[in-house]
């Protein structure tokens, strides 16, 4: 009986490599619809695969990131204030994308009718209906290819060897 032995570390780099893939693809269509701001959400991602006896990938984000596509809801009544607060986190947006008043307090006074429109109606994305061209149409497309990627690995190893005489371990 002859055996088809995969080199351990191959399946964990192919998903590390398609994760790695998924998460640049994931950024350029964030930069593509004008999703990025601050660049937290960019900075915040991370590839981690683990290799416990069976290869599992993930690719991390902030807490926020489903808002990409979704947009935000309205703020549910009774919810406690977010660290940093929608507030703060409005007036960091306008920062970044340049929105200003004539002054400080003008500044101040569009983020807080920024903060109050999304507490009582939602962002207009999540008004909008949200969309799917962020991350959620790129991921059949790694699932695919890390599919694609692991079985040319098998026969690659299983080529040249009779099947009725092969056990894959």
């Amino acid at each position: 009986m002859q055996f088809i032995t995969i080199d351990k570390q191959s399946p964990s780099a192919i998903v590390r490599e398609e994760l790695e893939t998924l998460k640049q693809r994931i950024i350029a269509n964030m930069y593509a619809t004008n999703a990025v701001a601050t660049g937290k959400t960019i900075k915040s991602m991370n590839v981690v695969v683990a290799d416990g006896g069976r290869v599992e990938g993930t690719l991390y984000g902030r807490k926020f990131f489903g808002t990409l596509e979704t947009g935000r809801r309205p703020t549910p009544p009774g919810t406690p204030p977010s660290k940093p607060t929608l507030y703060e986190a409005i007036l960091a947006w306008c920062k970044a994308r340049g929105i200003r008043g004539k002054d400080r307090k003008a500044t101040r006074g569009i983020a807080w009718a920024i903060t109050t429109t999304i507490h009582k109606r939602g962002t207009m994305l999540f008004r909008q209906g949200g969309r799917v061209c962020i991350y959620s149409s790129e991921i059949p497309r790694t699932i695919k290819d890390v599919r694609e990627r692991l079985m040319f690995l098998t026969s690659v190893q299983a080529k040249n060897i009779r099947l009725n005489d092969v056990t894959i371990k």
